[in-house]
């Protein structure tokens, strides 16, 4: 009997030295990362979601996993797929967690609690919910910019009224740096179920630090805020090769096809290097791309010094959307030479800059439409008004064959450059 009550007791202490250890150990693991919140406290409008970025750091000598978890809320909290909601630190490295709050637009005003815990350690997170216009609403074009010391950038917002009111004296206002020089666009109105382009224009100035920044931006009609948004910004050194390159669009909004079906777009591009020594290994960098799209033909390039060269690019889209608005840049070892935008409108494969519709849309494109029907109507003036006036039939049939030849010479340098097609070449 002396014997069972001695090992009963070897093995309950046994078992309290090992939970005593990795008490210790969790304890020493947690001791050893320092965790920073930029803003504890969240307030939104009542279907929005909070975007709380924290920042863990090992202090540590050893690697250290790290474990992020929720305690009870009223809220839907998630985590980004980077780096997620488990991962490791090296000695001395630091990563963003992203956690993500939202609410519903039946949420009631009020402070919700999000209850974090990092290895065990509490750290408390709260979303105040306000009460806004719920039709109207603010849309980013992107989550994150990446921009250089000394650049300008628009960052892109679309505000939409989903409502079946005019929603007037609509105002986009923000919390980013003044030092950016943020330019506001000015107050407007939206009829019901319309929405608008509403870009921020900010100046990098070359001094301001690089680092990562997480700016609010609101949508109000008046004092009345609708809805909330954010944009992070990410200011990185200039390049050496800062602006060497010049890209711009040369081509309009192609419609690609596969089997006769339109299934997304082709951009081509035309690059300039300014210098004279060449550059090599030039990376394409395409900002604000829909998870469903694709991109072929973004494969490194070399370009010497002095040449002009094309790109293009093939972008494959994946079901309807409203407005996709793409940053395209060049990239030298990671750092960036120059920066293009592009937008796409609407669910329609094929539409040009300013809405102009191409493709299947329209079998003569609209500006070349445009000319002809002018110059049709001025033949219809001098076939049927000037005979109506009298004048001489002779110099009628020799104005007649000079329009008549303007307008054929006209289709033939279309046909030349691509444009539309010869009736028989449809038929073929």
């Amino acid at each position: 009997m002396f014997k069972s009550i001695t090992q009963s007791k070897l093995v309950k202490i046994s078992f309290l030295a090992i939970l005593l250890t990795t008490v210790i150990a969790a304890t020493a693991s947690a001791a050893s990362l320092s965790i920073s919140v930029e803003e504890q406290v969240k307030e939104v409008t009542a279907g929005d979601a909070a975007h709380f970025l924290v920042d863990i750091t090992n202090e540590g000598d050893e690697t250290t996993d790290v474990e992020l978890s929720i305690g009870e809320s009223e809220l839907s909290v998630t985590f980004s797929d980077i780096p997620g909601k488990e991962f490791s630190l090296e000695p001395g490295e630091t990563k963003t967690a992203h956690v993500l709050a939202s609410t519903r637009k039946e949420h009631a005003e009020g402070t919700f609690s999000v209850p974090l815990y990092i290895n065990g350690r509490y750290r408390p997170l709260a979303v105040e919910v306000r009460k806004g216009i719920d039709a109207l609403r603010l849309h980013r074009g992107y989550e994150e910019v990446t921009v250089t010391q000394g650049s300008s950038q628009k960052l892109q917002f679309i505000t939409e009224n989903t409502g079946n009111q005019r929603i007037k004296n609509i105002v986009i206002d923000g919390e980013i740096s003044t030092r950016l020089n943020p330019e506001y666009p000015k107050a407007f109105f939206l009829n019901a179920k319309e929405q608008r382009s509403t870009p921020i224009t900010i100046e990098i100035p070359d001094d301001f630090p690089t680092g990562r920044y997480v700016y609010d931006v609101t949508a109000a009609s008046g004092d009345v805020i609708g809805s909330r948004s954010e944009v992070i910004l990410n200011v990185v050194e200039s390049s050496p090769l800062k602006d060497r390159l010049r890209l711009r669009t040369i081509s309009p909004w192609e419609p690609l096809t596969e089997d006769g079906e339109e299934v997304g777009y082709r951009v081509t591009f035309e690059i300039e290097n300014k210098g004279l020594m060449d550059i090599q290994d030039v990376e394409w960098d395409i900002e604000g791309l829909p998870r469903e799209w694709n991109v072929s033909g973004d494969q490194r390039f070399d370009i010497e010094g002095g040449e002009t060269a094309q790109r293009t690019l093939e972008f494959h889209t994946d079901g309807d959307f409203s407005r996709q608005t793409l940053q395209i840049g060049l990239m030298k070892d990671g750092m960036e030479i120059t920066r293009e935008q592009i937008e796409f409108e609407g669910d329609r494969i094929g539409v040009r800059v300013g809405g102009l519709v191409v493709g299947a849309l329209a079998p003569l494109p609209i500006g070349i439409g445009i000319v002809i029907g002018f110059l049709v109507v001025v033949i219809f003036y001098f076939m049927n008004g000037e005979e109506l006036l009298g004048m001489d039939m002779g110099k009628k049939k020799k104005d007649d064959d000079y329009l008549k030849r303007i307008v054929d010479e006209t289709i033939e340098r279309e046909i030349e450059k691509g444009n539309i097609k010869r009736p028989e070449d449809d038929e073929n």
